[in-house]
């Protein structure tokens, strides 16, 4: 049988895809996206399912971009009078025509032709948005914010009959836009509240690692590619997505952090009597998070629930509006929370109900926030101290709650900053990570060198530890003092 989009002049194959290439070419979901690892074929295959498609539909328009002209030229550009002469050249009607910008047209016989373009600053999607495609691709996603990602997808659109437009792209692990194309191919997590239209079933990626490309001489590059950073050679050689240069807590694990089977069912339903904490990150332009906390009988400290509100997806809610959500969260859960911290910022914002701070806002109605400790670097350190394996249950110390997501997708995203790597990268998704880092700020590192007892519910060591948690004094709360208390509760 054919291969249908093996392409022949003359009696020479000109293109003939491998297995996961011709998955790319043949797949109908909306958007595409084909990768993994570096030397899989992925540019190759993208600019040939442009080619394919022109092919065989007269009229059509199509862009394949890259976020830098250097980028399009090394990648695409430098291969296209190969490609048209593959194909036929001139002699048949193909065209080239440069473009003043160093891009250009590629025009096919029957009338259709390919743009490739480059979108380097978040603006210069504004000079596709007046054009329709039946088909745009974006080399090296990763490298694209979701914004031009999204604004160059407007412009799919036709009125070819029988036509429907798609998106496709190429790309590695890693890059520094890494995590929003993680979210919608690979987790496929994107809430109603974030894209009120999405639809998982529109997303299809086809994964592929440099064994798959029967044209690659796998043994030698294999070797270079081993020769990378750890981080960079699971990226690259493995096309892990959960991590990627530049990742602030490399530690954090989806598969050992985030409860799941029996531990879900021993953790993920400790009952109301058990104190819980709070602690919360304001927001507003950007998103808020509220984050519950829970410690169990075995020193586990559980990420109970999160409440995210705010920025720039949701409704805007007002300090007064959040308080009250977040009491009615509590109520409906018959909590008895003991603590709440918040950045202590909030002491100093002003201007939601009557020039009050939203602290005492939110005090006003019943949220008792108090100022945490808003130690950065130290208090990183503790996340990371609490992300590691207690020896007493094998297990990590801090664990989270799967409804929890917003955490567990910003605690494997924030960047390290790049003029201070002791610190997150305040421009990325930091707000859950910041009302972690209040919380353990409000309690000492985890013990690892004595197992906690544990007492069953009910029993009278039982009753006894929980009296000794709800008496313990709101310095150490705070963070403020009483070092021998605190290390005299260090275990519980």
């Amino acid at each position: 049988m054919s291969d249908p989009f093996a392409v022949t002049v003359g009696g020479a194959v000109v293109y003939e895809p491998f297995d996961k290439q011709r998955e790319f070419h043949s797949s109908r979901a909306r958007y595409r996206l084909f990768g993994g690892s570096k030397g899989c074929g992925k540019s190759l295959a993208v600019r040939w399912d442009h080619h394919l498609f022109c092919l065989s539909v007269p009229g059509a328009q199509t862009l394949i971009v890259r976020r830098k002209l250097t980028e399009l030229q090394r990648s695409h550009l430098r291969y296209i009078p190969k490609d048209m002469q593959a194909m036929g050249g001139e002699a048949v009607g193909f065209r080239w025509r440069p473009s003043e910008v160093g891009a250009g047209v590629l025009y096919y016989p029957n009338g259709s032709l390919t743009e490739f373009g480059h979108v380097q600053h978040e603006d210069d999607v504004e000079t596709y948005l007046s054009a329709a495609y039946e088909r745009i691709s974006q080399d090296e996603l990763v490298t694209f914010t979701e914004y031009q990602h999204l604004m160059l997808c407007s412009c799919l659109r036709t009125t070819i009959p029988g036509v429907t437009p798609q998106f496709g792209a190429a790309t590695n692990p890693g890059g520094p836009q890494a995590q929003w194309v993680k979210r919608r191919w690979i987790d496929q997590d994107v809430t109603a509240d974030e894209d009120e239209v999405y639809d998982a079933a529109d997303y299809h990626y086809i994964p592929a690692l440099p064994k798959d490309n029967p044209h690659l001489n796998w043994i030698e590059y294999e070797r270079e590619l081993r020769r990378l950073p750890p981080e960079m050679r699971r990226a690259y050689l493995e096309g892990d997505w959960n991590i990627f240069l530049g990742q602030f807590f490399p530690e954090f694990r989806r598969a050992l952090h985030v409860l799941d089977g029996a531990d879900l069912a021993r953790y993920g339903a400790l009952p109301a009597v058990y104190l819980r904490d709070a602690a919360m990150d304001w927001g507003y332009a950007h998103e808020g998070v509220i984050l519950w906390f829970v410690l169990a009988e075995d020193g586990t400290l559980i990420v109970d629930d999160e409440y995210v509100f705010n920025g720039p997806r949701r409704d805007k809610l007002v300090a007064g509006e959040v308080a009250r959500a977040a009491r009615e969260r509590v109520k409906e859960r018959g909590w008895r929370v003991r603590r709440w911290l918040a950045d202590p910022k909030m002491a100093d914002q002003t201007g939601h109900d009557g020039g009050e701070t939203h602290l005492d806002t939110f005090r006003r109605n019943g949220v008792p926030l108090h100022p945490a400790d808003n130690d950065r670097v130290n208090g990183w350190g503790r996340v990371r101290a609490w992300l590691r394996t207690n020896p007493a249950t094998g297990k990590p110390f801090l664990r989270v709650h799967p409804r929890c997501q917003y955490l567990i997708r910003t605690l494997g995203a924030v960047l390290m900053d790049s003029d201070r790597p002791e610190d997150v990268d305040t421009d990325g998704p930091d707000h859950a990570c910041d009302a972690l880092r209040y919380f353990l700020m409000g309690r000492p590192s985890p013990a690892r060198d004595q197992p906690t007892l544990v007492y069953p519910p009910g029993t009278v060591g039982w009753l006894k530890r929980q009296a000794l948690r709800e008496q313990e004094p709101r310095e150490r709360v705070l963070g403020a003092s009483n070092r021998s208390h605190r290390s005299r509760f260090a275990g519980y």
